[in-house]
């Protein structure tokens, strides 16, 4: 598939050849541990390597993807990037916040829902899980660093006293950015893990803003690269933000996306560290992130159908 014409393309410009295909055993094995976590038993081993049909690893890829343990495996992979952690976290909490996750995971929701309801979530810590985002990011700079960082591989904390040394962000576009969480409220539970039940309620105040400490003034919340909203603009901020984030038109999030599920099934990102997709820091295949990038968009942002293509490849 195209995953191989891109690969093919660099091998040959670098004058290198490629690996020759793995044998059945190493694939079986490969392909239970990246796609479920776990290894095939004896009895599967033995089925797949005396099945002689041609079609016999698009038919096991197709099992796995809808096996149970897929939904296991993922929801704890999701659950890492998100930082689900019973140790600042409460229990119902926890078990809130993972359940939402899971929900997601086994109904294969496209990753941009996923993303904006997140970004836009409020209500209680423990009747709708993604507001435990905020209940783990409490003020606006953390949450516009842990939102840019998960959702666009874009680290931009540096940027917070000064412009970033390495990366084009100055420190108005930081600030500004921070701006849209600058009205995200919660009453109960402050946070502490040690006291408290653990029950935070999220929602969007209709006053206040986020001043500058270099210039003593707000700036009109802007996304990174992108338009800005008016500072008396009605509504949550957090809407407009989501809808600039997940456009099809922001290449930062397909192409953070698509390289952490190449990281994941491949052992490394095309773009390494893979949540640092700054411009000075290019991916090691540019043509085939892009190309990565492009048809998770044209497939509405479906996880599992990017995962098929590159499991699907003869370069996987």
């Amino acid at each position: 598939n195209f995953v191989d014409e891109l690969v093919l393309e660099k091998l040959e410009a670098l004058n290198l050849r490629p690996s020759p295909r793995t044998n059945d055993t190493e694939f079986l094995r490969r392909i239970y541990l990246d796609v479920i976590g776990t290894l095939p038993t004896t009895e599967e081993v033995t089925t797949f390597l005396d099945d002689s049909s041609s079609d016999k690893r698009t038919q096991v890829i197709d099992d796995l993807l809808a096996r149970s343990e897929f939904v296991d495996y993922w929801t704890h992979r999701w659950s890492d990037l998100l930082l689900v952690n019973g140790r600042r976290l409460r229990p119902q909490a926890v078990k809130a916040y993972y359940g939402w996750i899971r929900d997601h995971v086994a109904n294969n929701t496209p990753w941009d829902e996923m993303v904006t309801e997140i970004i836009t979530a409020r209500g209680s810590s423990v009747e709708n899980g993604a507001t435990n985002f905020y209940a783990l990011h409490q003020d606006p700079e953390n949450m516009t660093e842990n939102v840019s960082q998960a959702f666009l591989g874009l680290s931009i904390g540096c940027a917070k006293c000064h412009n970033h040394p390495l990366e084009k962000w100055t420190n108005d576009q930081y600030y500004s950015m921070a701006n849209f969480f600058s009205r995200v409220k919660a009453k109960g539970w402050g946070g502490d893990a040690r006291s408290g039940d653990g029950v935070r309620t999220i929602f969007a105040a209709t006053a206040g803003d986020l001043i500058q400490p270099l210039t003593g003034v707000a700036h009109p919340p802007t996304p990174l690269d992108g338009e800005p909203l008016p500072l008396d603009a009605p509504g949550d901020r957090r809407e407009y933000l989501a809808e600039w984030m997940t456009s099809p038109d922001n290449p930062y999030f397909s192409r953070a996306i698509a390289n952490r599920v190449w990281a994941a099934l491949l052992g490394k990102g095309l773009v390494e560290p893979v949540d640092d997709l700054r411009v000075s820091n290019p991916a090691r295949n540019e043509a085939l992130l892009d190309a990565l990038s492009e048809h998770l968009v044209e497939q509405d942002f479906n996880l599992k159908n990017l995962m098929r293509v590159i499991l699907n490849s003869e370069t996987y």
